[in-house]
């Protein structure tokens, strides 16, 4: 029986990555190996971009309001992912897999064991010591390579190991080093064509973030230094990318990187100047909510080919799964990618329903129902936002309200409110706050 390794980057959007035709010129040589063996997804979303309740439902197969991990764990209103929840590491521990687990979890305080982890090292733990990210992620590599250095030559008994780096959420940092006047390579950084939008047609709570919140140190940022905090994240990138290596070098030293299926993508992106915007917040753009997902297994599943299919990441269990022949828990609300997977003309979902809660104590509602060509959001404020994606995919032009886009704006906002009340989701049933949690 094969292996299982699922590697993830945490705020790594799918624009990053050349071979997903990103343009930050990121060099990526292990990522592309992986591409260049396996299948990629060119429109693969997550289902909420923020870390703990997009991650909830990586390793559940369930939206975040079936988690109850709606936003970061911690914060009102977000409960703890429960033990008692269908999880991967579980279902495959109870296959008969030997289970690990090595990074960044932000799913609650409970041990890993409670989620079917038999080999584990929570990241969570360090937060806040003297290692700088880039450290703690080569540790969490580390102890990947000490747990396959452990694995009895010739065993038989099949692993899964997942393996969670933070960065390139180290993109925080950014203010500082610019402040400190830190060098960066921008030769090659070209600023994105929705860098101009003043989103003067877009939900009030966006501007707010960006020019009050978490963007008001870069608010007066000129385009040399916005040019700077794409050049660090590309760096950021690459640092994952030697990461990816190192793993890769030692199954290829053990003779098991062919038997192994291995998956890579991230929890979700980051704005990365797109609408002049840093970081990650109550807003549902596609810079944040598009992830990379490469599946590789040479011999099993086709090599360097993509796939157009609408994904969201409930589908990243059922579809380990159903690839390795194991079964797929009942009442999960992923599917499995294998048939795309495995050929390209298989019909894709019609769309997909993605869900926001609260950035921290900041709490502003919105979901979203995207098709190949349109997204449609909308806030629990009432605002709304539809985008033609075929020929606006910076999403620079708002056409809500828009006469000749109103048809289409109702369909996918009935279509939209129907999936929520056949998946009972109580979005009507909350409340928006002030960026201090107070009720407005």
């Amino acid at each position: 029986m094969a292996n299982v390794l699922y590697m993830f980057a945490d705020q790594l959007g799918i624009l990053a990555l050349r071979k997903f035709g990103g343009n930050y010129a990121a060099n990526t040589p292990n990522i592309d190996f992986l591409a260049d063996r396996g299948v990629r997804f060119t429109h693969s979303y997550c289902s909420t971009p923020q870390c703990s309740p997009s991650r909830s439902s990586i390793f559940t197969g369930l939206y975040p309001h079936k988690t109850k991990v709606v936003g970061n764990t911690g914060m009102p209103g977000v409960e703890d992912l429960s033990p008692e929840l269908p999880s991967l590491g579980r279902q495959f521990q109870q296959q008969g897999y030997t289970t690990a687990y090595f990074g960044k979890w932000h799913l609650g305080k409970a041990p890993l064991a409670q989620y079917g982890f038999e080999f584990t090292h929570n990241n969570d733990k360090e937060k806040g010591k003297a290692k700088t990210v880039a450290e703690r992620d080569a540790v969490t590599t580390d102890r990947m390579l000490n747990f396959l250095d452990s694995v009895p030559a010739g065993s038989s008994k099949p692993w899964l190991a997942v393996v969670s780096w933070v960065n390139p959420h180290d993109i925080y940092s950014i203010r500082g080093l610019i402040a400190e006047g830190r060098p960066f390579d921008t030769q090659s950084v070209e600023l994105p064509a929705n860098f101009a939008d003043t989103l003067a047609d877009k939900p009030a709570v966006q501007a707010v973030f960006r020019d009050e919140d978490q963007g008001k140190p870069l608010k007066d940022y000129g385009e040399d230094q916005w040019k700077s905090y794409i050049a660090f994240y590309r760096e950021l990138v690459e640092e994952i990318d030697l990461q990816v290596g190192r793993i890769l070098d030692k199954l290829r030293q053990i003779g098991q990187l062919d038997d192994t299926l291995i998956v890579f993508t991230a929890d979700h992106g980051d704005m990365t100047a797109g609408h002049r915007t840093p970081f990650k917040g109550p807003m549902m753009y596609d810079e944040l909510v598009r992830v990379p997902i490469i599946y590789s297994w040479p011999g099993h599943l086709p090599e360097g080919e993509a796939r157009d299919q609408l994904t969201v990441n409930t589908d990243h269990f059922p579809t380990i799964c159903v690839v390795m022949g194991r079964a797929v828990p009942h009442g999960i609300d992923g599917v499995s990618m294998k048939p795309a997977i495995m050929n390209s003309e298989t019909p894709s979902r019609e769309a997909l329903i993605l869900q926001y809660f609260s950035k921290q104590q900041w709490i502003n509602p919105i979901r979203t129902i995207v098709e190949r060509n349109t997204k449609y959001n909308l806030y629990l404020t009432g605002e709304e936002e539809l985008y033609d994606l075929a020929h606006d995919p910076g999403e620079s032009a708002n056409l809500a309200g828009n006469p000749e886009w109103a048809a289409k704006q109702e369909q996918l906002k009935q279509a939209l409110q129907q999936w929520m009340t056949r998946e009972n989701d109580p979005f009507y049933t909350y409340s928006c706050t002030d960026r201090n949690g107070q009720p407005v």
